[in-house]
């Protein structure tokens, strides 16, 4: 299951499963399931599992980027971009735990070359994805025993709607395809490893 997937690099991701002969369950806002509603998570959750008869991976692509400074943003845009990237992450994590559990799966979240320095415009989102390194970082070692890996895409620079719309001024070619991305995505859940942090830059 893929949230935010129906956009961005969690489209290019689910493309790239279906066409290797994956069974993709991809949900979003679009389809009527908000990541920083937890219900929503479950619900979500369950639904692909009954459908499946058990979730071997879980991935959150799901994120919100509101460029401009932080004392020109309104408290209601820095609280959005909290809620769906860390909160949803931490929503997600929660509730998937326990279908992850039963079958030694493995949990995918993406954090942002901006996650080491944060940079002006983004200091919110920056943030956030840095929390999203940590929480992978912690989960990874929390969940061993359980025998559930966790791991971390780290995209730079990638040419999505919620990028363009925000940097209008960047060269497309100076930017990532979603599906390059996507690929690498595609090999860490098919890989043993727990706590990577998988750069593309």
């Amino acid at each position: 299951i893929i949230f935010g997937g129906t956009r961005g690099i969690g489209k290019a991701m689910a493309d790239i499963l279906l066409a290797g002969g994956a069974r993709v369950n991809v949900c979003s806002r679009e389809t009527g399931c908000d990541i920083t509603l937890e219900e929503d998570v479950m619900r979500a959750l369950e639904g692909a599992s009954e459908e499946f008869g058990g979730l071997d991976v879980v991935v959150n692509a799901a994120g919100l980027l509101k460029n401009g400074k932080l004392h020109e943003q309104t408290a209601a845009d820095a609280a959005e971009q909290i809620n769906i990237n860390l909160i949803g992450a931490l929503n997600v994590a929660r509730q998937a735990h326990f279908w992850l559990e039963q079958t030694q799966g493995s949990l995918l979240l993406f954090a942002s070359s901006s996650y080491t320095r944060g940079r002006a415009g983004s200091a919110v989102y920056s943030a956030t994805k840095a929390a999203i390194v940590n929480l992978t970082q912690g989960l990874s070692e929390e969940w061993a025993e359980d025998g559930i890996r966790v791991n971390c895409i780290v995209p730079g620079r990638t040419d999505t709607e919620m990028r363009t719309s925000n940097f209008k001024a960047e060269a497309q070619d100076s930017l990532f395809n979603p599906y390059q991305i996507a690929l690498s995505a595609s090999r860490v859940i098919c890989c043993d490893n727990s706590g990577q942090l998988e750069r593309v830059h």
